[in-house]
């Protein structure tokens, strides 16, 4: 077997049969989890395999930490562009910074 695992959970079931192991916590917490696959071009794929390797993390919580911050900085500009829509039709205002800080005691 010689792969290490991340799990944290100690109760583990060994199936001498096919000589694999099985944590029955990560089966439960991956059964609510969504598998998506990707192709890579070869580059990315061995600078992702490179630094998973070097920091003993896996590849995918590199491909999900990157895909949180992508779809964060995605639904911010979203939101500012459609604030900005609003303020264009009217159905929003604005204030100056002088009146902010007037209205915030600053």
């Amino acid at each position: 077997m010689g792969r290490k695992t991340s799990c944290f959970i100690k109760q583990l079931t060994r199936i001498n049969v096919t000589d694999i192991i099985i944590c029955m916590t990560c089966i439960t917490f991956l059964k609510d989890k969504q598998m998506l696959a990707i192709r890579l071009d070869a580059e990315i794929e061995q600078r992702l395999n490179n630094l998973a390797e070097k920091t003993h993390r896996t590849k995918s919580f590199y491909v999900k930490q990157a895909l949180i911050e992508y779809l964060d900085d995605m639904e911010d500009i979203y939101l500012a562009e459609k604030e900005l829509e609003d303020i264009r039709s009217g159905n929003s205002t604005t204030i100056s910074w002088e009146e902010l800080k007037k209205r915030n005691n600053l």
